[in-house]
Formats: structure tokens, sequence, C-alpha cells
């Protein structure tokens, strides 16, 4: 005799547990300021253009920070790759300074004018699915690229920044990187159970299912 079970996934996990899924909660709806009501992801793979000041360097840098991004979506079928042509990308990447972005982009000059900013991204999609991103770097320490590509990809700030160098706080120096608890926030919002239009009231069991399965 088979009994099946409808359980609260959430409830079910142990107290580690359910800090990464509140912890998963707080970067994808962007509790630090939006309070989005839903998840937002990418539906299709990412490819990159990059364009501006691109040295040698800094194009190794950015292919290595993808590489590590890529080995993070291990549970579904996205990724992340470089193109050589802006009609054949989804996400321009301009480096250069502030200044460049007013004819480039004026929406987002807009935004970082007469501030410290130094790097933003501004993504779009369709239905919660992300499709188009634009990101401006003005810096070649590999972190600003890897958090500007980490709101590329739909996280917000991170809440763990006095104790803790997450890749997302708002401010950030060379040291900050992924947390262990991050790499397994972007393998889950990657996976391929995770669909872009979960609610905030579905997110806990999602997330907790998830988790209680790998």
């Amino acid at each position: 005799i088979l009994n099946i079970e409808n359980i609260d996934e959430y409830n079910a996990l142990n107290a580690i547990q359910k800090d990464l899924a509140d912890y998963f909660r707080y970067l994808v709806l962007w509790e630090d300021s939006n309070d989005l009501t839903i998840i937002q992801k990418w539906g299709s793979p990412m490819k990159i253009f990059l364009d501006g000041n691109i040295s040698a360097q800094y194009r190794t840098t950015v292919q290595n920070v993808i590489d590590e991004y890529n080995a993070l979506f291990n549970l579904g079928d996205f990724s992340i790759s470089l193109v050589d042509n802006l009609a054949d990308s989804n996400n321009h990447l301009y480096f250069g300074e502030t200044a460049d972005i007013e004819e480039l982009w004026p929406d987002m000059f807009e935004i970082i004018d007469g501030k410290t900013y130094n790097g933003y991204a501004m993504t779009r999609g369709v239905n919660n699915t992300l499709n188009n991103s634009r990101i401006w770097i003005s810096s070649e320490v590999a972190s600003l690229f890897k958090h500007e590509l980490g709101h590329a990809l739909g996280l917000g700030h991170s809440n763990k920044c006095d104790s803790e160098s997450s890749f997302m706080c708002s401010t950030i120096s060379p040291e900050n990187d992924f947390l262990d608890s991050e790499k397994e926030i972007i393998r889950f919002l990657y996976h391929e159970d995770m669909t872009p239009g979960t609610t905030a009231e579905e997110l806990n069991n999602a997330v907790g299912n998830l988790i209680l399965l790998h």
C-alpha cells in the first residue's frame, strides 16, 4: 500500500535549511528595496556582447566570472556565453565612463548621473521571463561584474554584508564573492522546476521542495 501525503515542504526543513529558503526569498524578491511579489529569471541562454574599452585582461576576467556562474547552472539548461556581434546578443555590456552612457543609454544615464555608482544593470522581459539586459561597468574589478551580472540574472542586494562579504552587497570590494548559500540560491533559481512567475506565497514550498530533493 502506497500512501501519498501532501506536506508543507518549508515546515519540513531544519533551521539551517529554513535560513537558506528565507535568504532565497530575500534575494529573488528584492526585499531590500522593491519587494517583488513574483520571481523573475531568464528563460533562454544569456549571450553577452562586450563593448567599449575592453582590454584583453578584462575579457579574461569576464570569461572567468561567466565560467563560475555556468558551473552553478547544473540543475537546468541555462547558460551564459560571449558573442562577437551585438545582433547576436541579448546582453549588451559596455565598459567605460559614466559620461559615455549619456548618449548610449540616456535612460540609464538619468539614474547614474551624479551618483557614485561604478556599474549598473537594467534587465527587461515578458511575463516574468527575462530576455534582454544592459550592463554598464567602469572598473575591471571582477566582483563588480559578478555583482551586476547577479542583478541581470534576477537577484537583489544582500543583507549579509556586516559579517559576511556577499557579492550582492550594495557596496562591494575586490574581496566580495559568492557565499556558499548564494551558490545554492543561484542553482535553485535556475533549476528547471523553478518557473518564472512563481509567487511569493508559493515560494517557500517551491524552494523547500528543491532543498529536500537536493
